[in-house]
Formats: C-alpha cells, sequence, structure tokens
C-alpha cells in the first residue's frame, strides 16, 4: 500500500526532502537511513545535517572506501545508538573525542586509515565494544585504551607493533586475535591468559632473519622463538612438532626466493 502511494508521489517537492528511492525495488526510506550506508561514494566529508531529524535512530554506520580525512567534531554524540560503525579505507588522520557517548556500540573498524592514536575517551565504550579492527594504521604500538575484557575481535594487523603490553593478559573474553605483519619477536607470559583464543594470526614474527639482501630462516631462531612462548606449548606432537613446522615454512621461503629470483631475471631480460 506504501509502495503504491510512494510512486505516486515520490516527484513531490516536500516528500523530496525527506525520502528518497533506495535499491532496485524503488523503497522509500529516510534519507538519513538512506545516506547512513554510503561506501564507496567519493564523499570528502560528512554533513551531519543530513541525519538531523533521526540520527537517534541510526544504528549501522557505513562510509567505508571513501575520500574522507577527518570527522566532525560532534560526529559521534549524533548518533546515541550507533552499535556498527565502518570508516575504513579512508584518509582518516584522527578521530575526534566523543566516542564515549555511543553507549552501544558494538562493533568499530578503522582500518586502512592513517590514524597515530585513539581518541582519549574510547576506553568509555568498552562495556559494549565486542569487535574492533585497526589494522593497517600507523599506530606504532598496540594502544592501552584497546585492553578490554569484553572485547571477543581485536585486529591489529600492520600496526607497526614491536611489543605487546603485558596486560593484554587481562583480555580473557578474546576469541580472535589478528597481528600479523607485525614486528613481534617475543609474548609477554601473561599472553597465555587468553584461554577462550581460538584464531590467532601472528606472520611476521622475526624468526625471518635478514642478512643483507637475502632472506636466511635459522633452525636456531625459530626454536628459540617458539620455546620462549608458552603458547606454543599447546601444539599436540601427534599434530605437529616444530621440526615439521620448521620444514613448511622452509619450504614457503624457498619458494618465495625462487619467485623472486625469476621475477629478477625476467626484468633484466627486458632491459
Amino acid at each position: 500500500m506504501f509502495s503504491v502511494l510512494w510512486n505516486r508521489l515520490k516527484g513531490n517537492e516536500t516528500l523530496k526532502s525527506h525520502f528518497v528511492s533506495d535499491g532496485a525495488d524503488n523503497a522509500a526510506v529516510c534519507q538519513a537511513h538512506h545516506y547512513s550506508h554510503s561506501p564507496g561514494k567519493g564523499l570528502t566529508e560528512v554533513s551531519l545535517d543530513v541525519f538531523k531529524d533521526c540520527s537517534s535512530f541510526i544504528v549501522s554506520l557505513d562510509l567505508s572506501m571513501n575520500l574522507l580525512e577527518s570527522l566532525p567534531t560532534n560526529f559521534f554524540p549524533t548518533f546515541p545508538v550507533i552499535q556498527i560503525l565502518d570508516l575504513s579505507k579512508n584518509r582518516l588522520k584522527s578521530l575526534p573525542n566523543g566516542i564515549g557517548s555511543c553507549g552501544v556500540l558494538a562493533a568499530v573498524d578503522v582500518s586502512h586509515n592513517f590514524l597515530e592514536r585513539l581518541p582519549e575517551d574510547f576506553k568509555d565504550v568498552h562495556s559494549s565494544l565486542r569487535v574492533l579492527d585497526i589494522s593497517n594504521n600507523p599506530l606504532k604500538i598496540l594502544p592501552e585504551c584497546v585492553i578490554s575484557a569484553t572485547l571477543e575481535e581485536l585486529h591489529a594487523s600492520g600496526v607497526g607493533i614491536r611489543e605487546l603490553p603485558a596486560d593484554i593478559g587481562q583480555m580473557g573474553n578474546l576469541i580472535a586475535l589478528k597481528l600479523g605483519e607485525n614486528q613481534l619477536g617475543s609474548l609477554p607470559s601473561t599472553f597465555a591468559n587468553l584461554s577462550r583464543l581460538a584464531d590467532l594470526d601472528l606472520s611476521g614474527v622475526r624468526w625471518i632473519e635478514t642478512n643483507d639482501t637475502k632472506m636466511l630462516l635459522t633452525q636456531s631462531a625459530f626454536n628459540d622463538f617458539m620455546n620462549e612462548n608458552s603458547c606454543t606449548a599447546a601444539i599436540e606432537k601427534k599434530v605437529s612438532t616444530i621440526s615439521s613446522i620448521f620444514s613448511f615454512k622452509i619450504l614457503v621461503v624457498t619458494n618465495l626466493q625462487l619467485k623472486v629470483s625469476s621475477t629478477h631475471s625476467g626484468s633484466h631480460n627486458k632491459l
């Protein structure tokens, strides 16, 4: 019934200021909810005026894959009931304070930006936050404000981490922890407290050593890493052994070196 009425009246200027056609079925939605899902639209700024009449009803906001370099200072307080926020793949250099006012925020993705820090009041969303992705930002460290006993997924690949804070052991609710493409050389002893952890990515640890332009994978370096980190004690011998894991790593690196050598040879031939 409403769709028939909308098709008849959608040219009305008053209605056009409040509703827009959305999707292949030409459904009528308010402008605020229409713009709350705007990935890849080439946006360079966020106009909060679009949301002013409905912001207290927005529970999901997707502004990913745009050209945003900053957000309005009152961005977070504008959306008091937001639960899912995706700001990934933009050009954000910082986030404004105020995220603590989003009391039911459950999932945040700010990956693939240029963030060097997180807002000062980020800790204020700990009680509700379950999933956080801060991957591929030049943070250099794992910010203390992300240490939360309630967080279930933490994605922090490619942020330049060299060591983990000892209080990471307080994150006993973690199920997934992604720390790939960092420069970790060891894990704190408290890491063994993450008893619920089922999905762990530690690719990029320093058992791959460099010598000038050559990449060497030494048995001693690999053994040292495995023996120094208590989490590896959980590997069952009937499933795998340190020796077999090392052999697999050797095979991968050897194949990688062969591919690199082949690529370099091909480029010289073209010259």
